[in-house]
């Protein structure tokens, strides 16, 4: 569907978090599929939520996204396309 995965993490305090690599590695050694391994990590402050507070806003998520540096990113009918470029 045109659709890349991309894992967003909230690190505590500043904390330090995972690299992609680490990740990458950790989820192939208990068999995941390559499809649905991130090729993004990003890392965030506070999950962005709806108005009501009950839902994480996707859309937010996407522009977070949009506006990073080293991606192409349409939005088209609430579907994220973008080419990204693999290092692992």
């Amino acid at each position: 569907m045109g659709e890349r995965v991309c894992v967003f993490v909230v690190r505590p305090d500043g904390a330090p978090g995972p690299d992609l690599e680490a990740l990458y590695s950790f989820m192939l050694e208990r068999g995941l599929a390559k499809f649905k391994i991130p090729e993004r990590l990003e890392f965030i402050d506070a999950l962005p939520m709806n108005p009501a507070g009950t839902k994480v806003n996707k859309k937010a998520l996407e522009r977070i996204v949009a506006a990073a540096p080293g991606t192409e990113t349409d939005i088209e009918g609430g579907v994220m396309r973008r080419a990204l470029r693999r290092s692992v």
